[in-house]
């Protein structure tokens, strides 16, 4: 779904590119996720964005 307003699609665009490549590879960041605490993970981390939270949500391993 692209973005509505001109504005939105910059700041998508800014957001995607100051994103670490680690944190764009799912293995990668599951494994960072793994050191984080449970309440950290649930207050704050699924809320990032919908990758982290779908990441947080379907992994067995967190």
């Amino acid at each position: 779904m692209a973005p509505a307003t001109r504005s939105a699609a910059r700041k998508a665009f800014i957001v995607s590119t100051l994103t670490p490549p680690a944190l764009k590879t799912p293995e990668v960041l599951e494994m960072i996720l793994l050191q984080t605490n449970m309440r950290t993970l649930l207050t704050s981390c699924l809320y990032v964005c919908w990758d982290w939270h779908n990441l947080i949500i379907k992994s067995p391993s967190i």
